[in-house]
């Protein structure tokens, strides 16, 4: 929909020349909580996998963009609708470089600016 969008990462419904240069994630199209997720480096190799109950759903493939590593966990910032409208977020950790139901949840508050100044007196 969105043909070389710079927010987006490069997706494919067919495994390409491109997305095996710069390393790939397979994905179940239809799919969550990390489950059948395959990641793989520049040089076409395995570097982490899940199983799960989408083994057998159409797949895609995205170019590959590590999550962010902060102390030894990678880091992933989720946010989640409800009726079709924004309904909050979390911040998501793991070890792994696939973020699954068992990653841990973070709390996250957002304040006004004026309250963040207050709370670092």
């Amino acid at each position: 929909m969105f043909p070389n969008n710079p927010y987006l990462l490069n997706t494919r419904y067919e495994l390409d020349d491109t997305l095996i240069k710069t390393g790939h994630v397979v994905k179940p199209i239809v799919g969550r909580r990390g489950e059948n997720i395959s990641i793989y480096d520049r040089n076409n190799e395995l570097v982490s996998g899940t199983e799960g109950q989408f083994e057998e759903r159409d797949q895609i493939y995205q170019a590959l963009f590590p999550l962010p590593n902060i102390g030894g966990d990678n880091v992933q910032i989720c946010t989640f609708t409800a009726g079709g409208s924004y309904a909050g977020a979390c911040v998501r950790t793991d070890a792994s470089m696939i973020i699954t139901a068992d990653s841990d949840i973070l709390p996250l508050r957002v304040v006004p600016d004026d309250q963040l100044d207050a709370m670092q007196d």
